[in-house]
């Protein structure tokens, strides 16, 4: 099948709006300027994974964003992938663990790695 992933992989798809949602396109691995919206309530119900891209420049940014039609990430979280850089200067990947909760990441240098810039929390 076609997902996200593999069509950033033949440049068909670039930065943009994506929906993830549990049992269907997780674990996602974002690119840069991608607004994700995570779905935990479909396929199902369950947790989803975001990956963060793994080559990141200063200034990159993703924004992840509970989108889920019920429960939300307090019900089943969304695990925020490093993908080898660190996340708040923690070598640890970070759980989004609150409904409506709203995070964009900032990638700022290979020590800090990705910041939140902004939280609804």
């Amino acid at each position: 099948g076609t997902t996200a992933n593999s069509m950033k992989l033949a440049g068909i798809l670039n930065q943009g709006n994506v929906t993830v949602q549990t049992g269907t396109n997780t674990p996602y691995t974002a690119v840069h300027g991608d607004i994700v919206f995570g779905e935990t309530s479909n396929g199902g119900g369950g947790t989803i994974t975001v990956n963060l891209p793994a080559s990141p420049n200063a200034g990159d940014t993703v924004t992840i964003m509970d989108a889920s039609l019920s429960g939300g990430f307090a019900s089943n979280k969304c695990t925020v992938g490093r993908n080898s850089s660190n996340i708040q200067g923690s070598a640890s990947d970070l759980d989004l663990t609150t409904n409506n909760e709203s995070v964009t990441f900032v990638y700022t240098n290979s020590t800090k790695g990705w910041q939140k810039q902004s939280t609804n929390t």
